[in-house]
C-alpha cells in the first residue's frame, strides 16, 4: 500500500502542474510551486529505499549473504574478498562492518547515493518534474534500487558525473566514472557521455544512428558472443526478455524526428539526454541475449524518464503530441502493473531497522 500511495502522490501532483501550466504558468513557475511537495516525495522515496526490509527487493538477501562472508580482520584481507573484483564495494563493505552498520548502513548509502543525484537531475531537466518521476517509478528504475544495490550506487555516481560534463569538468568527469567503475565495472561504459554534450541535434545525426542501430540489431547475437567472451561468469546466449521495453524506448528515441532540431539544442543538457536514448535503443539488442550484462543500458536509458516527457512536449502537432502523451503514460503504467511491482519482490513492502 505504500508504494501505491506513492504513486497516487506522484500522478495528483502531475495532474495538478499539467492542468496549472496550461492555463497560466510556466515552466520555470510550476518548479517554483512544486518545490515542497517535490522535497516531501522525495524523502518519502528516499525513506522507503533505506529502511526497507531486507526481504524487500530480489537480491538484498544476496547482498546480505557477501557481507557475511567477507573477512574484516585486515583491509589487505578485505580488499581480497574474490566473490566480485570492484574494490571501492569490498571497502564499502568492509567499513560498514567495522563501523557496526552492517546492511543497513549499506543500504542507507545506497538510497542516498542514487536517490539524491537522480532527483536532482529530474528537477533540473525535467520540464514536468512530477510526470518524470512517474516514468522512474513505473519504468522500473525505482524499484530496481531495492534489488541492485551495487549498479544502483553506480548509476547515481555516472549522473553526478553528467552534471560536470555539462559544465566541461573532464578530470571531475573520469574521476566520478572511476569511482562508479570500482562500485561496478559496468559503469566504464559511461565514458563517452563526456561528448555527447558537444554533439547538436540534427536529423542527418539521427539518420546515422539509425542506420547504426539497424547493424547492430542484424549482427546483436555474433556480438553478444563475442562479448561473453570477456564475463567473468560463463552464461549461455538466452533472450532475457525486454522486447517490449526495447520497442517502447525505440519509439521514444524516433520523437526525435518529429521536433524542431533548435528545441533540444536551445537548453544545456537536453541533447545529451537525447543521444543517451538513442545509445540504450542501439545497445538494447545486443544486452537482451546476455544476461550477465543485460542492466548495462540503464546508465543510458535512466535519461528517458526525462528525455520522453520533454520530447513528447516539443513536438508541434497537438494532436500526435496529444496521442503520445497518452501511449507513453499508459504503456509505462501498464508496465508498472504488469511487471516492475509483480517481479522485483517489492509487494508486499515491509519496514527492516
Amino acid at each position: 500500500m505504500l508504494l501505491f500511495f506513492l504513486i497516487a502522490a506522484v500522478y495528483h501532483f502531475y495532474a495538478k502542474c499539467w492542468v496549472e501550466n496550461n492555463e497560466y504558468m510556466t515552466n520555470r513557475d510550476i518548479h517554483k510551486k512544486t518545490l515542497k511537495p517535490f522535497i516531501v516525495i522525495s524523502i518519502y522515496m528516499v525513506v522507503l529505499v533505506a529502511f526497507r526490509a531486507v526481504t524487500v527487493g530480489v537480491d538484498t538477501h544476496s547482498y546480505l549473504w557477501m557481507l557475511d562472508r567477507q573477512n574484516v580482520d585486515s583491509l589487505k584481507e578485505a580488499l581480497s574478498f574474490d566473490y566480485y573484483s570492484e574494490s571501492g564495494y569490498k571497502l564499502i563493505q568492509y567499513f560498514a562492518l567495522k563501523s557496526g552498520c552492517g546492511i543497513r548502513g549499506i543500504i542507507i548509502l545506497e538510497a542516498f547515493v542514487f536517490l539524491l543525484p537522480i532527483l536532482c537531475f529530474i528537477y533540473k531537466y525535467a520540464e514536468n518534474p512530477f510526470l518524470s518521476l512517474f516514468y522512474f517509478i513505473a519504468l522500473d528504475y525505482y524499484f530496481f534500487s531495492m534489488s541492485g544495490i551495487r549498479q544502483s550506487m553506480a548509476i547515481g555516481i555516472c549522473l553526478i558525473a553528467f552534471e560536470m560534463s555539462q559544465n566541461k569538468k573532464a578530470l571531475w568527469f573520469i574521476a566520478l566514472v572511476l569511482v562508479a567503475t570500482s562500485i561496478h565495472s559496468t559503469a566504464i561504459v559511461f565514458l563517452p557521455v563526456y561528448f555527447l554534450g558537444r554533439l547538436s541535434i540534427k536529423k542527418k545525426y539521427i539518420y546515422i544512428s539509425i542506420a547504426i542501430g539497424t547493424i547492430v540489431f542484424i549482427l546483436r547475437k555474433p556480438i553478444s558472443i563475442f562479448i561473453r567472451q570477456y564475463s567473468r561468469h560463463y552464461y549461455a546466449d538466452m533472450d532475457t526478455g525486454g522486447s517490449g521495453m526495447y520497442l517502447y524506448l525505440l519509439l521514444a528515441a524516433l520523437m526525435l524526428l518529429l521536433s524542431s532540431d533548435e528545441h533540444w539544442n536551445e537548453k544545456v543538457g537536453q541533447n545529451a539526454i537525447a543521444y543517451m536514448v538513442i545509445i540504450a535503443v542501439i545497445l538494447y539488442p545486443v544486452l537482451q541475449f546476455n544476461p550477465s550484462l543485460f542492466r548495462l543500458h540503464y546508465y543510458y536509458s535512466i535519461a528517458s524518464i526525462v528525455y520522453i516527457p520533454n520530447g513528447l512536449k516539443k513536438i508541434p502537432d497537438t494532436r500526435i503530441r496529444l496521442v503520445g502523451s497518452l501511449f507513453f503514460f499508459l504503456v509505462a503504467a501498464y508496465y508498472f502493473w504488469a511487471y516492475t511491482s509483480r517481479n522485483m519482490a517489492v509487494i508486499p513492502y515491509s519496514f527492516g531497522f
